[in-house]
């Protein structure tokens, strides 16, 4: 893992205030950071190949830190039932979580959740707008002991 970045408790929780200092409109990890949000093409839950080294470097993250924890989240954008966006949001997760696990993460370590369209960072309707919903978000933390 490269030395210069800091998943320290203090870091982890900078992270999740900034996460949520706008309310719901959630913004991005900043470019080159870790844990970067994922995006998905519309009505899917496939992971797109430019997504790929990302993820990696976030397993390679987790697994030289065995205490850190990550709750992927599945969103997606507003158009669909609430059922289905559920459904979505989740296979999404699970993608994103199988793609961890298969680069040596343990699945202790990765939990899912969907939260559908219920928390969307762009609450317009337009194509740019669905476009920043569809995504998985980590959610990362550190197990105490």
């Amino acid at each position: 893992m490269d030395d210069s970045i800091d998943l320290s408790d203090e870091n982890l929780a900078l992270y999740e205030q900034r996460r949520w200092d706008e309310g719901s409109n959630i913004p991005n990890a900043m470019e080159g950071e870790l844990f970067q949000d994922v995006r998905f093409e519309y009505d899917s839950a496939l992971i797109r190949a430019d997504s790929h080294e990302a993820i990696r470097r976030n397993a390679e993250a987790l697994k030289s830190d065995p205490t850190l924890r990550v709750e992927v989240e599945g969103h997606c954008d507003k158009r669909g039932t609430s059922e289905y966006n559920l459904a979505l949001g989740e296979q999404r997760a699970r993608s994103v979580q199988n793609l961890l696990i298969n680069y040596g993460v343990s699945d202790d370590q990765v939990s899912t959740v969907s939260y559908g369209e219920e928390i969307p960072l762009d609450p317009a309707d337009t194509e740019s707008a669905y476009s920043r919903n569809r995504r998985v978000h980590f959610a990362v933390y550190r197990l105490k002991n």
